[in-house]
């Protein structure tokens, strides 16, 4: 492939493969023998996927999954290749004698207990920018991010939600969390993943990619160490006065930054420590609207709104800068949304009028779980869409149909493997590594020990469970799904396989058939909203041929209505290829 002739990619959607305006596909089957590779999984794709320019620097490391955050998201604790977490001052003597090469890192990945390989930024003459949140819940890459990196390395993050590129040569540690850019180049570590975007290697850094970077990065925020800054910032805030009128700053920090003691501490699991629970003051740490972070998992998916609900607030709108005041930042509207979000693109702030009642005001409990106002809808951020497998199975509920003995089966089992193991299903499309629930219901234990064997040379993850007999959703089945959900909060894929072996055995009496289907996936449907998981059931085709795809699905209206989406399985004609 010509790397360097110039190239105007195009977004991708669900099912479509990536390509630029010159047909280019950038999307980059895995090589030939990736199956036959001894290590399977996540360390196979990396060793295929990761350019040799990247895998000679001497600055690799592995990393865990850490507290989850708001929104799903998670820390990723970094851990040296040698033993131990990676401590000390980063780029100094004693943590770069303990980085090590890619080839040395890999097989400590390959032993098992950690979930990545990273990359230490030490100012080596490679720059990593990372995307946030530029993959839509439709499956679509913001075409300006393609852009910006269609001409060199870059690859699908861990959450499947974000892009990660590398150019050779310099450019400032930035990070502008509206925008949904950070870059690393002399600080920092990166994750990387080897879910190639394209066949690139590195590039270097083009003059146009960096004027881009920098328009869309912003110009620098004043540095926070200025005490003027900092004490006029905070004393702008109204909730950071609200924390004080409460007693609960426990100690400044320094840089705008507060210990504060949690509004929910009451219902914190374990007792909390100094730091656990901080707020930054708005217009300081790089956050326009100031970000409350507990560290408790409690209060993992609480949002800023949320936050400021807790404390009697609503959307506060920030004092503007007077007189000689220092310009912090050229927006001073409070928006209510998490700052770590995907940006709303021509998000507008609601007018004070037309917002609802204070959290505290005895009358906005009043069915407030059942009504929304548009104005309230409108403004929420619910963040990406998560998959399971990028660009074919995002969260909800999918139905495979298909006539028997075509590989139904076969091909759900390849795919539960690959997510469960982190790997690239069906050869070439990257998948969010998590625990995987396969309900064979139609097997037994000798045919799945014998399938396993034929998929996987190695022992399969054990984040991948099996049950051969599980209740009918009207006999509690539901239920017990969700019980297994609560014990693996990394849950990423559910396999029902087949549909007619969950549903309901008979029938009501007083229900009509739409009615029957529609209740029969209905449950799970309910899941996928709680638990944000994807589901797929196989079930049959019909006997009948139809030009409409929807009317080869066994079944009435209700059970292809009820569910968000479906896929057809068949055999090409025998004329065909």
């Amino acid at each position: 492939m010509d790397t360097k002739k110039q190239r105007a990619p195009v977004g991708r959607g669900a099912g479509d493969t990536a390509v630029c305006s010159d047909g280019t596909d950038l999307t980059t089957p895995a090589p030939e023998g990736v199956q036959e590779c001894e290590a399977s999984g996540l360390a196979a794709r990396l060793a295929f996927g990761v350019p040799n320019e990247l895998r000679e620097l001497k600055g690799w490391l592995l990393w865990k999954r850490g507290q989850v955050k708001r929104g799903g998201k998670f820390d990723k604790v970094p851990y040296y290749a040698l033993g131990g977490k990676r401590f000390g001052t980063q780029g100094g003597p004693e943590d770069r004698k303990r980085l090590v090469s890619f080839d040395e890192a890999l097989p400590r990945l390959r032993e098992g207990g950690y979930d990545g390989l990273g990359l230490a930024m030490l100012g080596q003459g490679v720059v990593s920018l990372d995307f946030d949140g530029c993959c839509d819940g439709a499956g679509i890459i913001a075409p300006w991010v393609l852009d910006l990196c269609c001409d060199t390395y870059a690859e699908i993050s861990p959450s499947g939600t974000g892009i990660r590129a590398f150019y050779r040569g310099t450019f400032p540690d930035r990070k502008n969390h509206e925008a949904g850019i950070e870059t690393f180049c002399r600080k920092g570590f990166v994750t990387v993943t080897g879910a190639r975007l394209n066949g690139c290697d590195l590039a270097e850094l083009p003059d146009a990619v960096a004027s881009e970077l920098a328009r869309r990065l912003g110009p620098d925020k004043p540095r926070t160490d200025s005490a003027e800054v900092v004490s006029k910032a905070c004393a702008r805030d109204p909730t950071l006065a609200r924390l004080n009128e409460r007693g609960l700053v426990l100690r400044s920090m320094g840089g705008g930054k507060f210990d504060i003691t949690c509004p929910w501490e009451a219902d914190h699991s374990t007792p909390g420590g100094a730091g656990d629970t901080v707020y930054f003051a708005a217009h300081t740490g790089g956050y326009a609207s100031g970000n409350f972070d507990c560290k408790h998992s409690h209060c993992a998916e609480r949002t800023q709104a949320e936050f400021r609900q807790a404390l009697g607030l609503g959307a506060h709108r920030a004092q503007a800068p007077t007189g000689d005041s220092p310009p912090i930042e050229s927006e001073w509207l409070e928006t209510g949304l998490d700052p770590d979000d995907p940006p709303i693109e021509g998000y507008a702030q609601c007018p004070e009028a037309q917002r609802g009642p204070p959290f505290d005001d005895p009358k906005s409990h009043a069915n407030a779980s059942d009504l929304i106002d548009a104005a309230t809808l409108w403004a929420m951020n619910h963040g990406s869409v998560k998959w399971a497998v990028v660009q074919l199975l995002p969260e909800g509920v999918l139905l495979l149909a298909g006539k028997p003995k075509v590989k139904k089966s076969w091909l759900m089992l390849s795919v539960a493997l690959a997510v469960a193991s982190g790997g690239m299903a069906l050869g070439k499309l990257p998948t969010v590594q998590g625990d995987v629930l396969y309900l064979a219901l139609e097997d037994n234990k000798r045919r799945l020990t014998k399938r396993l064997r034929l998929l996987t040379k190695d022992p399969p993850p054990k984040r991948l469970e099996f049950a051969t007999e599980w209740p009918r959703v009207a006999d509690g089945g539901i239920e017990r799904l969700e019980s297994w959900l609560k014990a693996h909060p990394h849950a990423r894929l559910i396999v029902v396989d087949t549909l007619a072996r969950i549903r309901p055995q008979h029938a009501k009496r007083t229900d009509s058939a739409y009615t029957t289907d529609y209740e029969a996936v209905k449950g799970f449907i309910d899941l996928c909203k709680s638990y944000s998981i994807s589901v797929v059931i196989v079930c049959h085709t019909r006997k009948m041929e139809s030009d409409d795809p929807i009317d080869l699905i066994s079944g009435t209206l209700g059970l292809t209505g009820g569910v968000d989406g479906y896929m057809l399985l068949t055999k090409l004609p025998m004329s065909v290829g």
